[in-house]
């Protein structure tokens, strides 16, 4: 593959996909706990201020792109038959180089990428992950 072609590929991808940002600041009061030096635990409020950056990451349907670049019926009738079902498999083995079982693990190893250690919450498409211990967030938001 030439550089034209990772060039074309890439013009490709960015037309199928879109990341968007925003942040948010958010003061909250929560309770810490302490030891006062005499075993006495202490409860403490404290006003804290959160920074939330919300990541929208959108993608257009292969049907789409299709309608974007003017498919006539033959490649569309191509797109669907290396898009149907049964042949899952086989993506599976090209993209991730599995090739045996159900694909399960690939979808376990995708639900990891960026928890590095701290926690995800998943709700309607969105996850909530840890940035740093300085009280930020990443919402990530897939379209």
């Amino acid at each position: 593959m030439d550089d034209s072609k990772k060039q074309l590929l890439k013009d490709i991808f960015w037309q199928m996909n879109e990341i968007s940002s925003s942040t948010s600041t958010q003061t909250e009061t929560i309770i810490e706990t302490s030891d006062d030096g005499n075993g006495n635990i202490v409860e403490t409020e404290v006003t804290v201020t959160r920074t939330y950056l919300y990541i929208t990451v959108s993608h257009k349907t292969a049907e789409e792109m299709a309608d974007q670049f003017s498919f006539h019926e033959d490649q569309r009738e191509q797109m669907a038959e290396l898009l149907a079902d049964e042949n899952n498999s086989l993506w599976s083995q090209v993209l991730y180089g599995i090739t045996g079982g159900d694909g399960e693990i690939v979808t376990v190893a995708l639900s990891q990428v960026g928890n590095t250690g701290g926690w995800v919450h998943n709700d309607n498409n969105k996850s909530i992950v840890p940035l740093t211990a300085r009280q930020k967030y990443a919402i990530l938001t897939f379209v």
